[in-house]
């Protein structure tokens, strides 16, 4: 009922997942971008265009942080909040991985209004394509159908990012479920469970959507004096240029930097929303 959905809100939008959410994407985050702009600038082409310094490797961080400790925060809420929703459904007893699948793709499209912005942003920064976030804003304000449009939507969201949630919650849930049933104790499953859990689940959405994070990145960090292109024709000049193998582009740094994030921020989520409920 109508009534029992806004209490399953309610008792989700509890202080202590967006809290924890937010902690451990700051920290994630910091400790592991480098790799992420290692990845960006080998998808984009532009790993040789000038040094690679620390100033280079954290350039975009900023704008980063400053949308996606929001968008966690929105993210994991949306993401309990659709699977509690869904929980006492007769599809959810029957197929409780198509719960979990629906419910990821759900929460990324609902952190897409914050996700979007921040990733084309951060992307083109590390990139080179903007010098700095005043130059970025001030391109953004001037052009913002450059920035935003229908093919870097569906680049990003769309191809990338809705798939990347469906088989990293899928394989997420699966593997910490799968402990919870071999534990002879309480079944319950802590920071550690959720370490390994994140890292292989990461692990497995890195490896199978890095075609379309070539594809997206392509599409996101192409100059606008050459406007968006057409996701067609990227994918068309991706295989010319490398064939099958240039869509695997990248694939070891996204795995480098995906697989341990995942890991680390789910067990330290877990640990940081375990502990500020103890606290309450």
């Amino acid at each position: 009922s109508i009534l029992a959905l806004s209490h399953a809100f309610m008792d989700i939008l509890s202080p202590t997942t967006p809290i924890a959410a937010a902690g451990a994407s700051m920290f994630t985050k910091c400790l592991l971008y480098p790799a992420d702009t290692l990845k960006c600038r080998v998808q984009a082409g532009v790993i040789r265009r000038g040094p690679v310094t620390l100033t280079t490797l954290y350039r975009g961080l900023l704008p980063k942080l400053v949308l996606y400790v929001p968008y966690q925060s929105l993210y994991m809420t949306s993401y309990q909040f659709y699977r509690r929703s869904f929980s006492g459904s007769m599809l959810a007893n029957q197929h409780p991985l198509l719960i979990t699948g629906i419910s990821g793709a759900l929460a990324e499209m609902t952190g897409a209004c914050i996700r979007l912005p921040m990733e084309v942003l951060k992307q083109r920064m590390q990139t080179g394509r903007y010098e700095n976030l005043r130059v970025a804003l001030r391109s953004t304000i001037k052009s913002p159908l450059g920035f935003i449009n229908g093919r870097v939507f569906v680049a990003q969201t769309i191809l990338h990012d809705i798939p990347f949630g469906i088989i990293q919650w899928t394989a997420f849930e699966t593997i910490t479920h799968r402990v919870e049933t071999k534990r002879s104790n309480d079944g319950s499953t802590g920071p550690w469970v959720h370490l390994a859990a994140g890292t292989l689940s990461g692990s497995i959405a890195a490896v199978l959507t890095n075609p379309m994070d070539v594809v997206k990145t392509r599409v996101v960090t192409t100059p606008m004096s050459e406007g968006t292109p057409a996701i067609s024709s990227v994918i068309r000049s991706i295989h010319a240029e490398g064939g099958a193998r240039g869509f695997l582009r990248g694939s070891l740094l996204r795995l480098l930097h995906v697989a341990p994030s995942n890991g680390v921020y789910l067990a330290l989520f877990s640990f940081l929303n375990s502990t500020l409920a103890n606290i309450e």
